[in-house]
């Protein structure tokens, strides 16, 4: 089976959905093509998102796909707790719904969604790019000028390409979660980020709320971290935490905190988790996918009319000078927190305590955060004067 189409787009996530539907409005013909049989199916996410993102992206979305508004958050370090108003800022998606309402859209848009679809091989020939697989059992073989690649954390596309996709274990959060029901407990409803030096090596665990007293409960910790899995992490935790809630489903995934060198050759654009484009601090992956899906669908139509697909380095520096400086910007402050978390937690949640605990979220920026901590925590002032000026050279280079 022989295609012809002007752009593919490789994975059905949020920013593939994305990318497709902003594609076919600007008037290509396209085709979304996606591995698994059913969109929105194994989802490996604790669903959380802001709003602002998803309103500048996909616009109003239906209030089914909302599971639970996020209210209230909690911060735990060991038995205190740092509490905080939120009301309007994020919500906890029903994913299995969400990804198929951004699919919907896209259809509507004019791509073509094709399930079932793997693809195995690329090749760039006469600045045309080859694509090669499996669609429901038969060969296939697609001929497109141009592609987007959106397949997630164990993306391939891009290396195949020659694009330099290789994580170490450093650069990536190995993750554990289940859904459990906290029905009755203080939790209940609440955001819950769990912090410890020993356990969380590197990361947090967390509680997600879902409607009908449902959560999202699982950890993160760095690649590197040695001992005990995140799996076996996981279960100290909801021992120690959440004995004895029913556990309604299990998945285990990863999470990538790197900056690559490039996240596009001629004729293809990476996106999202295939360009290691999550949150470093919180592992949040929905919103660097649709902002980036956004813009390379932006920059790539841009390129098409002009005829310069060979010139995809322009999407590189447009989210790196824009969406991108602030990931690049928590990246850094990560690796800080990685490198000093022994030194650093226990003074800057007892900062939390005294400055936070109580407010409502909007009382406070992370700038104001940021020069409170150097101000007040004695490790924090002394990095300092490695910290500012490298944190400066990022916002105004």
């Amino acid at each position: 089976m022989k295609i012809k189409t002007d752009i593919t787009v490789v994975g059905a996530g949020p920013g593939g959905t994305t990318a497709a539907r902003l594609l076919a409005d600007g008037g290509l013909e396209v085709i979304l093509v996606e591995r698994k049989n059913e969109i929105g199916k194994d989802i490996r996410c604790a669903e959380g998102i802001d709003l602002p993102t998803v309103d500048q992206v996909v616009g109003k979305i239906p209030e089914n796909l909302i599971s639970w508004p996020i209210d209230r958050i909690f911060i735990d370090y060991a038995d205190q707790r740092i509490s905080l108003n939120a009301p309007g800022h994020g919500v906890i998606l029903e994913r299995y719904l969400f990804d198929k309402y951004l699919a919907q859209l896209a259809a509507k848009a004019g791509a073509q969604i094709m399930l079932e679809c793997e693809i195995n091989e690329v090749n760039l020939k006469d600045h045309k790019w080859f694509l090669s697989g499996n669609y429901q059992h038969q060969k296939i073989s697609i001929e497109s000028k141009a592609v987007i690649a959106a397949d997630g954390v164990d993306s391939l596309i891009g290396k195949m390409a020659g694009i330099n996709t290789s994580l170490n274990p450093r650069d990536v959060y190995s993750c554990a979660e289940i859904k459990g029901d906290i029905s009755g407990r203080e939790e209940e409803g609440a955001l819950l980020i769990s912090l410890d030096e020993k356990l969380f090596t590197g990361g947090y665990a967390w509680s997600f709320p879902k409607a009908g007293g449902l959560a999202n409960i699982g950890l993160g910790i760095r690649g590197d971290a040695g001992g005990k899995c995140a799996k076996d992490r996981l279960e100290i935790w909801l021992n120690e935490k959440f004995m004895g809630v029913p556990r309604l489903s299990y998945l285990v995934g990863a999470v990538p905190a790197k900056k690559m060198e490039a996240i596009s050759t001629e004729g293809m654009m990476l996106i999202g988790d295939a360009a290691r484009l999550a949150d470093p601090i919180s592992g949040g992956g929905i919103g660097p996918a649709l902002t980036s899906a956004q813009l390379a669908a932006e920059v790539m139509i841009k390129l098409w009319h002009k005829n310069e697909l060979d010139k995809t380095y322009k999407y590189d520096d447009a989210w790196w000078n824009g969406e991108g400086k602030q990931l690049e910007q928590r990246l850094f402050l990560r690796n800080i927190y990685i490198a000093n978390d022994k030194k650093l937690l226990k003074p800057v949640f007892e900062w939390g305590m005294k400055n936070l605990d109580g407010k409502h979220i909007d009382e406070f920026s992370a700038d104001e955060m940021l020069l409170g901590l150097i101000k007040a925590v004695p490790v924090l002032f002394k990095m300092a004067s490695s910290i500012v000026p490298t944190l400066m050279k990022m916002v105004f280079k």
